[in-house]
């Protein structure tokens, strides 16, 4: 984990909350205060990986919403895309409605593909 955090450049206080893939390489979402109080989230590439910050004071609703904004931005990276920040938003938010709107498709396409 130290060796991780360094990394990264990580907070002593940073925690890793999830691990996931995205392709060959791994994606990390890390609840990290160090990244300051006017960001909710911000992503970074580190060569074999991704890497999301977000802020561990923001509400479970803001958390998610901000997670999977940020997870849009590593598949933007990873699949070589350019996107503006509006367009990212757009996703965030049309995706968040879908997924929210029914929880039992949302859980039926995870089903299907895993």
């Amino acid at each position: 984990m130290a060796k991780f955090k360094k990394a990264v450049r990580m907070s002593s206080k940073a925690r890793i909350r999830f691990r996931t893939q995205l392709g060959a390489e791994p994606v990390y979402v890390v609840e990290n205060p160090g990244i300051g109080n006017s960001l909710f989230g911000i992503t970074y590439h580190r060569g074999d990986g991704h890497v999301v910050h977000i802020h561990p004071g923001l509400s479970y609703k803001v958390k998610a919403s901000t997670v999977f904004h940020e997870l849009i931005h590593a598949v933007e990276n990873g699949l070589g895309l350019s996107l503006k920040e509006r367009d990212v938003r757009a996703l965030e938010i049309g995706l968040t409605q879908v997924l929210a709107g029914n929880p039992k498709m949302a859980r039926w396409i995870v089903d299907g593909i895993t």
